[in-house]
Protein backbone atom coordinates (compact mmCIF):
# COMPACT_ATOMS: atom_id res chain seq x y z
CA UNK A 1 0.00 0.00 0.00
CA UNK A 2 2.72 2.21 1.12
CA UNK A 3 4.65 1.43 -2.22
CA UNK A 4 1.59 1.85 -4.37
CA UNK A 5 1.01 5.76 -2.94
CA UNK A 6 5.00 6.37 -3.29
CA UNK A 7 4.21 5.77 -6.79
CA UNK A 8 1.01 8.02 -7.69
CA UNK A 9 2.75 10.94 -5.44
CA UNK A 10 6.13 10.53 -7.70
CA UNK A 11 3.68 10.95 -10.68
CA UNK A 12 2.08 13.69 -9.17
CA UNK A 13 5.30 15.29 -8.61
CA UNK A 14 6.14 14.55 -12.71
CA UNK A 15 3.16 15.91 -14.00
CA UNK A 16 3.15 19.10 -11.63
CA UNK A 17 6.98 19.33 -13.08
CA UNK A 18 5.69 18.50 -17.01
CA UNK A 19 3.06 20.94 -16.55
CA UNK A 20 5.31 24.27 -14.85
CA UNK A 21 6.67 26.23 -17.79
CA UNK A 22 9.63 26.71 -17.83
CA UNK A 23 12.50 29.94 -17.04
CA UNK A 24 11.20 33.01 -17.87
CA UNK A 25 12.37 34.39 -21.08
CA UNK A 26 12.33 37.94 -22.77
CA UNK A 27 14.59 39.99 -24.25
CA UNK A 28 16.54 40.76 -27.62
CA UNK A 29 18.07 37.31 -28.94
CA UNK A 30 21.67 37.12 -29.70
CA UNK A 31 21.95 34.24 -32.05
CA UNK A 32 19.54 32.23 -33.40
CA UNK A 33 17.12 30.96 -30.53
CA UNK A 34 14.35 27.87 -30.57
CA UNK A 35 11.38 27.49 -27.92
CA UNK A 36 10.23 24.07 -27.13
CA UNK A 37 8.11 22.83 -24.40
CA UNK A 38 6.11 25.35 -22.32
CA UNK A 39 7.69 29.10 -22.24
CA UNK A 40 6.35 31.76 -20.16
CA UNK A 41 7.41 35.35 -21.79
CA UNK A 42 7.77 37.82 -19.01
CA UNK A 43 8.66 40.61 -21.80
CA UNK A 44 8.74 41.77 -25.15
CA UNK A 45 11.03 39.24 -27.11
CA UNK A 46 13.10 40.92 -30.29
CA UNK A 47 14.05 39.07 -33.20
CA UNK A 48 16.51 41.13 -34.60
CA UNK A 49 17.53 41.51 -38.52
CA UNK A 50 19.54 38.34 -39.57
CA UNK A 51 18.37 36.27 -36.27
CA UNK A 52 15.86 33.21 -36.69
CA UNK A 53 13.38 32.54 -33.61
CA UNK A 54 12.21 29.00 -34.31
CA UNK A 55 9.26 27.65 -31.91
CA UNK A 56 8.91 23.84 -31.74
CA UNK A 57 5.88 21.69 -32.74
CA UNK A 58 4.11 20.86 -29.83
CA UNK A 59 5.50 24.14 -27.88
CA UNK A 60 3.08 26.18 -25.17
CA UNK A 61 4.35 29.80 -25.54
CA UNK A 62 2.08 31.78 -22.02
CA UNK A 63 2.71 35.05 -20.73
CA UNK A 64 2.59 37.26 -17.73
CA UNK A 65 -0.77 38.84 -18.17
CA UNK A 66 -0.66 42.59 -18.18
CA UNK A 67 2.98 42.81 -17.07
CA UNK A 68 6.19 43.41 -19.41
CA UNK A 69 9.59 43.62 -17.85
CA UNK A 70 11.03 44.80 -21.02
CA UNK A 71 8.57 47.02 -23.56
CA UNK A 72 9.63 48.10 -27.10
CA UNK A 73 6.08 47.82 -27.93
CA UNK A 74 4.81 50.91 -25.10
CA UNK A 75 1.45 48.55 -24.52
CA UNK A 76 2.30 47.33 -21.10
CA UNK A 77 1.97 44.20 -22.11
CA UNK A 78 4.16 41.33 -23.87
CA UNK A 79 5.08 41.31 -27.08
CA UNK A 80 7.24 39.11 -29.86
CA UNK A 81 8.74 41.29 -31.96
CA UNK A 82 10.26 40.22 -35.75
CA UNK A 83 12.63 42.13 -37.75
CA UNK A 84 14.50 38.87 -38.77
CA UNK A 85 12.88 35.67 -38.97
CA UNK A 86 10.15 33.55 -37.09
CA UNK A 87 9.48 29.96 -37.64
CA UNK A 88 6.37 29.00 -35.90
CA UNK A 89 5.53 25.73 -37.74
CA UNK A 90 3.67 23.54 -35.55
CA UNK A 91 2.13 19.54 -37.30
CA UNK A 92 -0.98 18.71 -37.47
CA UNK A 93 -1.06 16.36 -34.77
CA UNK A 94 1.27 18.41 -32.62
CA UNK A 95 -0.07 22.11 -32.83
CA UNK A 96 1.77 25.06 -31.25
CA UNK A 97 -0.23 27.34 -29.10
CA UNK A 98 0.24 30.76 -28.01
CA UNK A 99 -1.36 33.38 -25.74
CA UNK A 100 -2.55 34.30 -21.61
CA UNK A 101 -6.09 35.45 -21.03
CA UNK A 102 -5.97 38.14 -18.44
CA UNK A 103 -9.49 38.90 -16.45
CA UNK A 104 -10.44 42.99 -15.08
CA UNK A 105 -13.78 43.16 -13.00
CA UNK A 106 -14.18 39.47 -13.94
CA UNK A 107 -13.95 40.53 -17.90
CA UNK A 108 -11.94 38.56 -20.11
CA UNK A 109 -9.19 41.24 -21.56
CA UNK A 110 -5.65 40.71 -24.02
CA UNK A 111 -3.61 38.92 -21.72
CA UNK A 112 -0.29 40.13 -24.37
CA UNK A 113 0.25 42.35 -27.31
CA UNK A 114 0.71 40.24 -30.37
CA UNK A 115 3.03 39.33 -32.76
CA UNK A 116 4.57 42.23 -34.94
CA UNK A 117 6.49 41.95 -37.89
CA UNK A 118 8.62 44.94 -39.17
CA UNK A 119 10.32 44.30 -42.88
CA UNK A 120 10.82 40.93 -41.79
CA UNK A 121 13.40 38.08 -43.65
CA UNK A 122 10.26 35.91 -45.17
CA UNK A 123 8.40 34.05 -41.97
CA UNK A 124 6.02 31.11 -41.66
CA UNK A 125 2.84 30.62 -39.07
CA UNK A 126 1.89 27.14 -39.41
CA UNK A 127 -0.60 25.06 -37.57
CA UNK A 128 -0.25 27.54 -34.84
CA UNK A 129 -3.43 28.99 -32.38
CA UNK A 130 -3.05 32.24 -31.16
CA UNK A 131 -5.72 33.72 -28.42
CA UNK A 132 -6.26 36.17 -26.35
CA UNK A 133 -4.11 39.19 -27.83
CA UNK A 134 -4.54 42.73 -28.64
CA UNK A 135 -3.68 42.10 -32.27
CA UNK A 136 -3.07 38.38 -32.83
CA UNK A 137 -0.32 38.91 -35.70
CA UNK A 138 0.51 42.61 -37.30
CA UNK A 139 2.15 42.55 -40.19
CA UNK A 140 3.56 46.27 -41.17
CA UNK A 141 5.79 47.53 -43.85
CA UNK A 142 7.05 45.02 -46.99
CA UNK A 143 7.15 41.91 -44.16
CA UNK A 144 6.58 38.74 -46.67
CA UNK A 145 4.45 36.21 -44.04
CA UNK A 146 3.23 32.66 -44.81
CA UNK A 147 -0.35 31.97 -42.71
CA UNK A 148 -1.46 28.78 -43.33
CA UNK A 149 -3.48 26.08 -41.31
CA UNK A 150 -3.68 29.06 -38.15
CA UNK A 151 -6.57 28.97 -35.85
CA UNK A 152 -6.83 32.56 -34.50
CA UNK A 153 -9.41 33.34 -31.90
CA UNK A 154 -10.67 35.44 -28.99
CA UNK A 155 -8.46 38.08 -30.00
CA UNK A 156 -9.63 42.04 -30.37
CA UNK A 157 -7.80 41.62 -33.88
CA UNK A 158 -6.79 38.90 -35.36
CA UNK A 159 -4.77 39.99 -38.15
CA UNK A 160 -4.12 43.00 -39.00
CA UNK A 161 -2.07 43.94 -42.73
CA UNK A 162 -0.80 47.50 -42.33
CA UNK A 163 1.41 48.40 -45.66
CA UNK A 164 1.66 44.39 -45.89
CA UNK A 165 1.50 43.63 -49.77
CA UNK A 166 4.05 39.93 -49.00
CA UNK A 167 1.26 38.03 -46.88
CA UNK A 168 0.02 35.14 -47.83
CA UNK A 169 -3.46 34.26 -45.53
CA UNK A 170 -4.73 30.55 -46.63
CA UNK A 171 -6.71 27.68 -44.88
CA UNK A 172 -7.03 29.36 -41.52
CA UNK A 173 -9.57 29.57 -39.33
CA UNK A 174 -10.45 33.26 -37.56
CA UNK A 175 -13.41 33.12 -34.90
CA UNK A 176 -14.61 34.74 -31.86
CA UNK A 177 -12.40 37.73 -32.70
CA UNK A 178 -13.43 41.25 -32.27
CA UNK A 179 -12.05 41.80 -35.87
CA UNK A 180 -11.01 38.71 -37.63
CA UNK A 181 -8.57 40.46 -39.80
CA UNK A 182 -8.26 44.33 -40.60
CA UNK A 183 -6.70 44.95 -44.38
CA UNK A 184 -5.35 48.77 -44.88
CA UNK A 185 -2.61 48.11 -47.19
CA UNK A 186 -1.80 49.01 -51.00
CA UNK A 187 -2.14 45.40 -52.83
CA UNK A 188 -2.65 42.14 -51.02
CA UNK A 189 -1.91 38.83 -51.56
CA UNK A 190 -5.27 36.76 -52.39
CA UNK A 191 -7.16 35.91 -48.73
CA UNK A 192 -8.40 32.74 -49.41
CA UNK A 193 -9.62 29.40 -48.51
CA UNK A 194 -9.93 30.52 -45.13
CA UNK A 195 -13.18 30.65 -42.22
CA UNK A 196 -14.13 33.31 -40.53
CA UNK A 197 -16.49 33.26 -38.33
CA UNK A 198 -18.55 34.26 -34.88
CA UNK A 199 -16.73 37.50 -35.08
CA UNK A 200 -18.30 40.89 -34.63
CA UNK A 201 -16.49 41.98 -37.73
CA UNK A 202 -14.92 39.36 -40.02
CA UNK A 203 -12.71 41.22 -42.62
CA UNK A 204 -12.48 44.93 -42.60
CA UNK A 205 -10.74 46.67 -45.25
CA UNK A 206 -10.34 50.65 -44.47
CA UNK A 207 -8.07 52.59 -47.10
CA UNK A 208 -7.31 49.39 -48.91
CA UNK A 209 -6.42 48.62 -52.34
CA UNK A 210 -6.57 45.70 -54.52
CA UNK A 211 -7.73 43.13 -52.20
CA UNK A 212 -8.80 40.13 -53.11
CA UNK A 213 -11.02 37.56 -51.29
CA UNK A 214 -11.55 34.69 -53.36
CA UNK A 215 -13.37 30.99 -51.46
CA UNK A 216 -13.44 31.98 -48.63
CA UNK A 217 -16.61 30.73 -45.98
CA UNK A 218 -17.68 33.77 -44.24
CA UNK A 219 -20.50 32.79 -41.45
CA UNK A 220 -22.13 33.95 -38.10
CA UNK A 221 -20.47 37.36 -37.95
CA UNK A 222 -21.98 40.25 -37.06
CA UNK A 223 -20.64 41.97 -39.90
CA UNK A 224 -19.23 39.30 -42.52
CA UNK A 225 -16.96 41.95 -44.43
CA UNK A 226 -16.79 45.78 -44.04
CA UNK A 227 -15.40 47.94 -46.74
CA UNK A 228 -14.80 51.70 -46.28
CA UNK A 229 -13.18 53.91 -48.50
CA UNK A 230 -11.48 51.59 -50.18
CA UNK A 231 -10.90 50.79 -53.61
CA UNK A 232 -10.34 48.07 -56.51
CA UNK A 233 -11.97 45.26 -54.20
CA UNK A 234 -12.72 42.01 -55.65
CA UNK A 235 -15.27 39.35 -53.67
CA UNK A 236 -15.55 35.81 -55.30
CA UNK A 237 -16.87 32.46 -54.96
CA UNK A 238 -17.27 33.03 -51.13
CA UNK A 239 -20.17 32.09 -49.00
CA UNK A 240 -21.83 34.36 -46.56
CA UNK A 241 -24.40 32.42 -44.27
CA UNK A 242 -26.38 33.19 -40.74
CA UNK A 243 -24.75 37.09 -40.67
CA UNK A 244 -26.63 39.89 -39.51
CA UNK A 245 -25.02 41.77 -42.61
CA UNK A 246 -23.36 39.29 -44.97
CA UNK A 247 -21.32 42.67 -46.70
CA UNK A 248 -21.66 46.14 -45.50
CA UNK A 249 -19.88 48.89 -48.09
CA UNK A 250 -19.40 52.65 -47.63
CA UNK A 251 -17.53 54.02 -50.27
CA UNK A 252 -17.34 56.98 -52.66
CA UNK A 253 -19.18 56.74 -56.29
CA UNK A 254 -15.41 56.10 -57.89
CA UNK A 255 -14.78 52.92 -55.91
CA UNK A 256 -16.65 50.38 -57.01
CA UNK A 257 -16.87 46.58 -55.35
CA UNK A 258 -16.69 43.72 -57.33
CA UNK A 259 -19.28 40.87 -55.92
CA UNK A 260 -18.89 37.44 -58.13
CA UNK A 261 -19.91 33.89 -57.97
CA UNK A 262 -21.25 33.90 -54.04
CA UNK A 263 -23.64 32.40 -52.14
CA UNK A 264 -25.88 34.91 -50.03
CA UNK A 265 -27.62 32.42 -47.36
CA UNK A 266 -29.89 33.21 -44.23
CA UNK A 267 -28.60 36.01 -43.73
CA UNK A 268 -30.54 39.23 -42.51
CA UNK A 269 -29.21 41.53 -45.01
CA UNK A 270 -26.80 39.68 -47.92
CA UNK A 271 -25.32 42.70 -49.20
CA UNK A 272 -25.94 46.38 -47.98
CA UNK A 273 -24.24 49.64 -49.98
CA UNK A 274 -24.00 53.38 -47.83
CA UNK A 275 -23.54 56.60 -49.68
CA UNK A 276 -22.08 56.51 -52.84
CA UNK A 277 -21.42 53.21 -53.06
CA UNK A 278 -20.99 51.46 -56.00
CA UNK A 279 -22.15 47.49 -56.48
CA UNK A 280 -21.31 45.53 -59.63
CA UNK A 281 -23.00 42.12 -58.63
CA UNK A 282 -22.17 39.04 -61.33
CA UNK A 283 -23.77 35.45 -60.82
CA UNK A 284 -24.15 35.53 -57.43
CA UNK A 285 -26.48 33.39 -55.35
CA UNK A 286 -29.37 34.99 -52.80
CA UNK A 287 -31.45 32.41 -50.79
CA UNK A 288 -33.64 33.28 -48.25
CA UNK A 289 -32.26 36.20 -46.69
CA UNK A 290 -34.56 38.82 -45.18
CA UNK A 291 -32.86 41.11 -47.50
CA UNK A 292 -30.70 40.48 -50.74
CA UNK A 293 -29.38 43.96 -51.27
CA UNK A 294 -30.13 46.91 -49.35
CA UNK A 295 -29.05 50.35 -50.76
CA UNK A 296 -29.10 53.46 -48.92
CA UNK A 297 -28.84 57.35 -49.52
CA UNK A 298 -27.00 57.43 -53.13
CA UNK A 299 -25.88 53.25 -53.37
CA UNK A 300 -26.14 51.59 -56.26
CA UNK A 301 -25.77 48.26 -57.37
CA UNK A 302 -24.92 47.14 -61.09
CA UNK A 303 -26.12 44.93 -63.91
CA UNK A 304 -24.86 43.01 -65.77
CA UNK A 305 -24.93 40.17 -68.26
CA UNK A 306 -24.35 37.16 -65.69
CA UNK A 307 -27.37 38.40 -63.44
CA UNK A 308 -27.48 37.15 -59.83
CA UNK A 309 -30.37 34.64 -58.78
CA UNK A 310 -33.30 35.46 -55.82
CA UNK A 311 -34.51 32.71 -54.11
CA UNK A 312 -36.80 32.79 -50.90
CA UNK A 313 -35.45 36.32 -49.82
CA UNK A 314 -38.56 38.39 -48.26
CA UNK A 315 -37.42 41.45 -50.39
CA UNK A 316 -34.75 41.20 -53.24
CA UNK A 317 -33.20 44.75 -53.48
CA UNK A 318 -34.56 47.25 -51.25
CA UNK A 319 -34.05 50.84 -51.27
CA UNK A 320 -34.38 52.81 -48.59
CA UNK A 321 -34.25 55.86 -49.31
CA UNK A 322 -37.50 55.22 -51.08
CA UNK A 323 -39.33 52.78 -49.38
CA UNK A 324 -40.15 50.28 -51.75
CA UNK A 325 -38.33 46.93 -53.13
CA UNK A 326 -37.92 44.58 -55.87
CA UNK A 327 -39.04 41.50 -54.97
CA UNK A 328 -37.40 37.86 -56.07
CA UNK A 329 -36.14 37.76 -59.45
CA UNK A 330 -33.24 37.34 -61.92
CA UNK A 331 -31.92 40.92 -62.53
Amino acid sequence: MKRFKLIILIEIIVCLLCASPSVAFHGTIRKDTTLHGRVLIDGDIVVPHGKTLTIAPGSIIIFTPKESKYEVVKDGLCNIVVYGRLMCIGETSANIWIGTPAYENGKQIPGWGGIMFYNTTPSTIQYTNIRYATVGIGVNTASVLKIQHVHISDNEIGIYLKRATQTHIKYSTLSQNFKGIIVSTNKTLPIQFNEVKENTIGILLRDANYTHILQDKINKNGIGIAIIDSRNTSIEKSTFKHNVWGIAISNSRENLTNISKSLFMFNYIGIVGFESSQINSTGNEFQVNSIAIALTDRATVNESEKRSNFIGNKKGIYYYSKGYYIPNTKY
